[in-house]
């Protein structure tokens, strides 16, 4: 074993961090530049492999690996990391596995206190353990900005070596802080979080499958449309030139038109009296450019750029509500989809989606299951209004439909559409004015829809007197977090009230958070009875989780995602509902593969017994 590192062998719990040439760990020019290790009996101690300044301060990559290796083999010993995500994926890439316990000290703050400003290992070092823990990053950064540098590994070794081991000292000086002050009733959802972490850090390990030679034709069509929209409508403001992606110019345009606009954002411009052709060019151009330039052309980049050709995401667990949120390089939980189109959209947003594919003769697929109308269920679960569960019992139940016959009977004038936009709009205490903001665009003819402010308050009161169930759990969660300064999902899990929150918006955090609460502990349960060897979880966008598998095991994977997604929440009034389906061949072009749950008895009992997740 290497004779620094080698100082740690029988520590039992061991702070570790790495330093890299950056934060893209699944790019092929990715390189680790060196590995930090802490525990108190032994002190810091930083190891460079890849500094770009003298290479003779380099120890040998390949020994080092191998005895941290030698470390992580030992399921006795408990690991630190302040974003484990990254740290564990970086020293993945070099074959290293861990396989004793890893303790995320950034999760582990989280559900101390899910509102600060920063999660930032320096940030939360300098308020719990350390008042100067960001000198030596200050150091480092002048450094940098001094000498022009591009990366951590081009700094000298005696610069960057009390920059790293600070890090390990930070990062054990968190855990024990974070331990020692972590309320026991919330042991058991740091425990979960911990789980849900490490689950997160193999699934952005995995990426997502994308046709690249797809995407570079979907780009060169969209980008063709767009230079024959942009010729069309300067022809139509007589603007040799025009440019619609520039907000002055159209300004100008619409002034030549006639037509004088406070601004050129597309609710604006939809709403205004300018010629149909006009507007609809103008924000279908700017649907065209941004697609290519938001979506197709990242993804094609990350692809190329990957080592394994995949199109990787950052998930980030650190939302007030414990929604999962995506985001460097790319939101692949963003991805438009085709029926979020309004008119000047069209099937633009389809082809985004269809270029995330397995290549044809892989054998795999990918498979989707997605809750159905989770947030409604679970407001119905708290609210406990009997028209709400009853219509959530029905598996083929509308109960969008079902609540506009409700409100037509009242003598409300409203379709299934805004019906729908109601439903979740009062759930979560919108007002008239966002509300009526909301229900506006253009129709598939290009003809502006809107209501206004009167008739959106209309509606929302209607929607609240006929069903005063909600509308008291609403107040009872508002004072309930006015009166304590937080609230309890289902499971104990505290949502605190932040300074200067809004108790408002208390039973909006409520069903958000028991929602992440539902699907987290579902997708545990789904790692530990898929086979591993034939399908493996890629990605959750809000309520659907995203799986790959094996052809010829895609029908029973599905069943095993359904049955445990309806199971999960076992005390819930009404049941959850799953559909699956798979990918025919994309994301884009799925068709469903019958599975609908909640499951039976038998396959409850089977989920029960074969996971450790249940709520």
């Amino acid at each position: 074993m290497h004779k620094v590192i080698g100082k740690y062998a029988k520590q039992p719990v061991i702070a570790i961090d790495t330093e890299t040439t950056g934060l893209e760990w699944w790019g092929r020019t990715f390189r680790l530049g060196g590995v930090v290790l802490f525990a108190p009996k032994v002190g810091a101690s930083y190891t460079a492999v890849g500094h770009e300044t003298l290479w003779d301060v380099n120890e040998s990559l390949e020994e080092v690996i191998d005895s941290v290796k030698e470390l992580a083999a030992d399921d006795t010993r408990v690991w630190l990391m302040h974003n484990r995500g990254y740290d564990e994926n970086v020293l993945r890439r070099y074959g290293v596995e861990f396989k004793g316990k890893i303790v995320d000290t950034m999760g582990l703050m989280w559900v101390i206190n899910p509102h600060e400003r920063s999660f930032a290992l320096k940030k939360l070092g300098a308020k719990y353990v350390d008042p100067s823990a960001e000198a030596e990053e200050h150091k480092l950064e002048a450094y940098i900005r001094s000498n022009k540098l591009k990366r951590y590994t081009q700094v000298p070794i005696d610069i960057m070596t009390p920059y790293a081991e600070q890090d390990g000292r930070l990062t054990y000086a968190l855990w024990e802080y974070g331990m020692k002050h972590l309320p026991e009733d919330q042991v058991h959802i740091h425990d979960k979080e911990q789980a849900w972490i490490g689950l997160l850090s193999r699934m952005a390990s995995r990426g997502l499958p994308v046709d690249v030679d797809l995407a570079t034709e979907h780009i060169d069509n969209l980008l063709a449309e767009a230079h024959r929209t942009r010729v069309d409508i300067a022809k139509q403001a007589n603007m040799p030139g025009f440019n619609p992606g520039s907000w002055q110019q159209v300004l100008n345009a619409a002034h030549r038109l006639g037509v004088t606009l406070p601004s050129s954002e597309a609710d604006v411009m939809a709403a205004s009296s300018l010629p149909k052709e006009f507007k609809l060019g103008v924000l279908r151009y700017r649907q065209l450019v941004h697609t290519v330039g938001s979506y197709l052309e990242p993804m094609v980049e990350i692809a190329h750029g990957a080592h394994d050709g995949r199109v990787h995401t950052t998930f980030r667990t650190t939302t007030t509500t414990g929604r999962l949120a995506a985001g460097n390089p790319i939101n692949l939980q963003g991805l438009p989809r085709a029926g979020q189109d309004q008119a000047w959209q069209g099937d633009i947003h389809s082809s985004v989606r269809d270029v995330v594919r397995h290549p044809d003769g892989s054998g795999m697929q990918l498979g989707f299951a997605d809750f159905a109308q989770i947030d409604v269920r679970i407001g119905a679960h708290y609210a406990q209004d009997s028209f709400l569960m009853d219509v959530l019992q029905d598996p083929d139940g509308d109960i969008h439909t079902q609540t506009m016959n409700a409100l037509v009977a009242m003598g409300v004038t409203i379709n299934r559409s805004n019906t729908k936009r109601l439903v979740f709009g009062s759930q979560y205490g919108i007002g008239a004015d966002k509300f009526a903001a909301d229900v506006s665009g253009l129709d598939d003819a290009g003809d502006y829809f809107g209501i206004s402010r009167k008739q959106a308050g209309e509606w929302l009161y209607a929607h609240r007197k006929r069903f005063p169930a909600l509308v008291h759990v609403l107040n009872t969660a508002e004072q309930v977090i006015q009166q304590r300064g937080y609230i309890s999902l289902f499971d104990g899990r505290k949502l605190a009230l932040p300074e200067g929150g809004d108790p408002h918006a208390a039973f909006a955090w409520l069903v958000q958070g028991s929602g992440a609460q539902v699907i987290k502990t579902a997708m545990l349960a789904i790692d530990q009875l898929l086979d591993p060897a034939r399908a493996r979880l890629i990605l959750q966008v809000h309520d659907e989780v995203i799986f790959e598998a094996d052809e010829d095991y895609m029908e029973e994977a599905g069943q095993i995602v359904a049955d445990a997604m309806a199971t999960v929440w076992r005390v819930c009034r009404v049941p959850l509902y799953v559909q699956t389906e798979v990918s025919a061949p994309s994301w884009a072009t799925k068709r469903k593969i019958g599975h609908r749950s909640p499951a039976d008895k038998e396959a409850w009992i089977r989920f029960a017994t074969e996971s450790s997740y249940v709520l």
